[in-house]
């Protein structure tokens, strides 16, 4: 019986493994540190994007590639938003700042592509002050439940 138990326990967990959240994708010869200057939304931020050779692209809006976060504010849709929704995009923005407060961010531009604003799109990674591996936002925002299940804007 135990014998059963053991197997089902290995393949469980194998099935598992192989189903987890994927790895994010990362190129470390295309990431930039940016020191945060505002956090817009829970997708959306201004910062500073340190280059090679002592280059910063100061306060520039950044634009997450990959998510589609709530909005919190009424006015920045075309199409109403609800109290509800602007509860999860205030919950998404505090969750988001809460993230980049406890560590450092890097971007990797998603293939130098611009949303209908003129924002660059990138891939947000967050390097936690207590560790050494980078966290890819768009998952963590998956798993918080802060992800529009609508067609992306991007």
């Amino acid at each position: 019986m135990y014998k059963y138990l053991i197997y089902a326990c290995i393949i469980s967990s194998t099935l598992f493994a192989s189903s987890s959240i994927p790895q994010p994708r990362i190129d470390q010869h295309n990431l930039y540190h940016v020191k945060v200057v505002r956090i817009i939304d829970g997708d959306t931020l201004v910062g500073d994007i340190e280059l090679p050779w002592d280059v910063t692209l100061r306060n520039k809006h950044i634009r997450a590639y990959g998510y589609d976060a709530w909005e919190n504010k009424k006015s920045n849709r075309s199409e109403p938003v609800t109290d509800e929704e602007l509860l999860k995009g205030i919950k998404a923005t505090n969750d988001l700042a809460n993230l980049i407060k406890n560590g450092e961010l890097y971007i990797s531009p998603a293939a130098d592509e611009i949303d209908n604003f003129g924002r660059p799109l990138a891939y947000y990674y967050v390097k936690p002050n207590n560790g050494n591996s980078l966290i890819d936002v768009s998952l963590y925002m998956k798993y918080r439940g802060h992800i529009r299940d609508v067609p992306s804007r991007q």
